[in-house]
């Protein structure tokens, strides 16, 4: 088994590069492989991979075009920190497996996928941190530039993940020991009111209530709940993202559009029934995530069904209304003229119009 030995930045070879006594050198690495003559204490010979040395003004001449070693062409530097190239070894693994084509004999546990997932979480605000650092200290230099590519390259990676782990629920569900997820609690499977009443669907107010019962799902069991194993939010689930998608998508197509509140919940139910066909299938064999997943979704298309019910079109800004006894007005306003003022008040007979 190969051990992992995480290279230094750039940065990290031009501050401090590993300069070696030239007695330390074995004879067949006496001189230099770029410039090709003999190393001297006065070219300050740098050694890399344990043997291959250099003279420290030609290597890093070097390093400005390449990140390989000149003697064996492996990498000598990278442009993630520790941390990042340790997590990259193993995301790497994770993503060379094909969800078309896993093998039999492949068993992955979705708790170290999560796990991963999780570190390159911690090392995103690490980095994002170093970032802010330097920008308050006002500098911009190749320091700052390594960090900005790698909190780049987390943010890419992450995403790979998600969506790889995605694939091999739809693809290959039964090649992974998936973790269990917090069931919560569903109260109704549709909204309150009357499912008959027409609403005028309005995209931004779902999109709102889309994220509000997303902030509110459960994200931890009661403590005092004693399990074997970790137990984690719903939103871990590998579809979230799908599913979240479907129900935006579903809303988008009939923005606009009056439609009964049944018809509403009928459409994003049967969009999300469509992009999801493994969850319904695994639902079907009484698969504990699939099941808890299944409630969720119903919670998800209720919330965005009452925000419908709810919201009303308002044009502008009513007018205040103002109500004044017919008592209280002078005898000069009795007439045709004083009458049209006091309907441009919005009363008549001395009571307010509706």
């Amino acid at each position: 088994m190969s051990t992992f030995t995480p290279l230094p930045r750039r940065s990290e070879l031009v501050r401090k590069p590993y300069t070696v006594d030239i007695s330390d050198l074995l004879p067949e690495h006496s001189d230099c492989p770029i410039c090709r003559l003999p190393l001297t204490e006065e070219c300050e010979p740098i050694r890399f991979h344990s043997t291959h040395a250099f003279c420290k003004e030609c290597i890093l001449a070097w390093f400005q075009k390449s990140r390989t070693c000149p003697y064996c062409m492996q990498p000598a530097w990278s442009r993630l920190g520790r941390e990042s190239q340790r997590l990259d070894r193993i995301v790497r693994q994770y993503l060379s497996v094909d969800p078309d084509h896993v093998a039999d004999n492949v068993l992955i546990f979705d708790e170290d996928v999560m796990q991963v997932r999780h570190d390159l979480t911690i090392q995103g605000i690490v980095i994002k941190s170093a970032i802010r650092e330097r920008a308050e200290r006002e500098l911009s230099d190749e320091q700052l530039a390594e960090l900005q590519y790698e909190r780049s390259w987390i943010h890419t990676r992450r995403i790979a993940l998600v969506q790889w782990r995605s694939e091999m629920y739809e693809q290959a569900p039964d090649q992974v020991i998936w973790s269990p997820i917090e069931s919560g609690r569903v109260d109704r499977i549709h909204a309150r009111g009357s499912q008959h009443r027409p609403v005028k669907v309005q995209f931004n107010h779902a999109v709102r209530a889309l994220d509000t019962a997303l902030s509110n799902a459960p994200v931890a069991r009661d403590p005092n709940i004693v399990v074997t194993e970790q137990v984690r939010s719903v939103l871990s689930h590998p579809l979230r993202y799908t599913i979240t998608g479907a129900l935006e998508d579903a809303v988008r197509e009939v923005n606009g559009r009056r439609m009964s509140a049944w018809e509403l919940h009928q459409h994003m139910q049967r969009r999300v029934n469509e992009r999801t066909p493994r969850l319904l299938e695994r639902v079907a064999q009484g698969r504990d995530e699939a099941l808890v997943m299944q409630g969720f979704v119903a919670t998800l298309i209720v919330r965005i069904v009452e925000a419908q019910q709810k919201c009303k079109k308002v044009k502008g800004r009513s007018p205040a209304r103002v109500i004044v006894e017919a008592s209280e007005v002078p005898e000069q306003l009795q007439g045709e003229v004083g009458f049209q003022m006091i309907e441009d008040l919005g009363m008549v007979n001395g009571r307010g119009c509706a």
